[in-house]
């Protein structure tokens, strides 16, 4: 199995730079579309000797991203008294943006660890996402899909993969901007001190994780026809959605990291000494 495995990546990168006078600027963006046939390693093939039915966009293609910086370094102020030379002048203040579109997400009939990874039938006539639609409430409608009329859980079997592709729906999107100020204060010849401020995510845009995909949040199905399915329906309970398209936790909190990419705005103040 593992030498019959698929992935193919294809992109179109674009960058700019721009340097004028004390003013540096950067943008790269990505155009990119990766396909593969390797399932997640906690989920599993729609039938393990045919794995081309899982060939779809991969986990982790991202059709589109940009980076930009910008990097202003302000008048050193020769001329003027040493003391507002070494305290005012030099400063540098930069900035940086990243932004990226969703992920792929593979629409299930329970979702989890211990989930069901086969997909549904797509309905026709119902719109694929809600009106209205904004995170971290589900932006996709659970009635567009529906289990097999036969599901009974079997890898493989005709009556239980339904006609949706893997990864068919996209999670939310990624914006984070950045902003720092810098500057170098001589104490010898050869040792200075630098001074930094940093503000991460400085909008405070809130960045949330990958979204629930499961259609069922339980199934039972000793044999055809389907015993039981109850709904992954959204639902507000104490101020909390949860169910079907549903982001449950931001970037940063899924990820129990407090520092860094999707967290709400920090700032950071450090003293480094350079010799």
């Amino acid at each position: 199995m593992p030498n019959s495995l698929y992935s193919n990546y294809n992109a179109l990168q674009a960058q700019l730079r721009r340097n004028y006078k004390q003013l540096a600027l950067e943008a790269n963006y990505t155009w990119s579309h990766e396909i593969d046939d390797e399932v997640n390693v906690f989920a599993g093939f729609s039938d393990p000797f045919k794995p081309n039915l899982d060939r779809s966009s991969g986990d982790w293609d991202t059709r589109h991203n940009l980076t930009a910086s910008v990097l202003y370094t302000f008048s050193d102020l020769k001329g003027s008294a040493r003391l507002i030379q070494e305290t005012l002048g030099g400063w540098q203040v930069s900035s940086i943006l990243q932004t990226r579109s969703g992920l792929a997400q593979n629409v299930e009939v329970t979702s989890g660890f211990f989930g069901n990874y086969m997909r549904p039938n797509s309905v026709s006539g119902q719109s694929l996402k809600v009106a209205n639609a904004s995170w971290p409430n589900s932006s996709y409608n659970i009635n567009a899909f529906a289990m097999e009329p036969g599901f009974n859980g079997v890898w493989g079997s005709p009556t239980t993969l339904g006609n949706i592709g893997r990864n068919s729906i996209r999670g939310p999107a990624f914006f984070q901007g950045d902003i720092s100020g810098m500057k170098n204060f001589p104490i010898t010849d050869k040792l200075k001190m630098q001074f930094r401020a940093d503000i991460f995510n400085i909008l405070n845009h809130p960045n949330f994780s990958n979204i629930d995909t499961g259609i069922c949040s339980s199934v039972s199905y000793p044999a055809p026809p389907l015993r039981s399915a109850t709904p992954n329906t959204p639902t507000l309970q104490n101020g909390t959605w949860s169910g079907f398209g549903v982001s449950s936790a931001t970037i940063a909190g899924a990820d129990t990291n407090q520092i860094g990419n999707g967290t709400a705005r920090q700032t950071q103040l450090s003293l480094k000494i350079i010799f």
